[in-house]
């Protein structure tokens, strides 16, 4: 856990880098006074870019589970009916 507002920024800088979803999460709980009004408007400024990143993952993962609804209703629509039986005619 961040000591000061300065360590917080730092950590909250380096997890907006590696797009750490937990522990930006873990930050933004723990977000403390901040010391200056630089401080201050460093924290509003890397908030928005968390937000903007966060919604950049969460349009990114909605179109990853409908091209996998759409794959997945295509491999059903293909799918043979498989009778129990030997049938050498079809």
């Amino acid at each position: 856990m961040p000591k000061d507002s300065q360590q917080w920024l730092a950590m909250f800088k380096i997890a907006l880098v590696e797009t750490n979803t937990e522990m930006l999460a873990m930050l933004i709980e723990e977000i403390p006074v901040f010391q200056s009004a630089k401080e201050a408007e460093s924290a509003r400024i890397l908030s928005q870019q968390a937000i903007a990143r966060l919604q950049t993952l969460r349009e990114q993962t909605r179109d990853s589970m409908q091209q996998i609804r759409k794959n997945l209703q295509f491999l059903h629509a293909t799918e043979h009916s498989h009778s129990g039986s030997l049938d050498i005619t079809s």
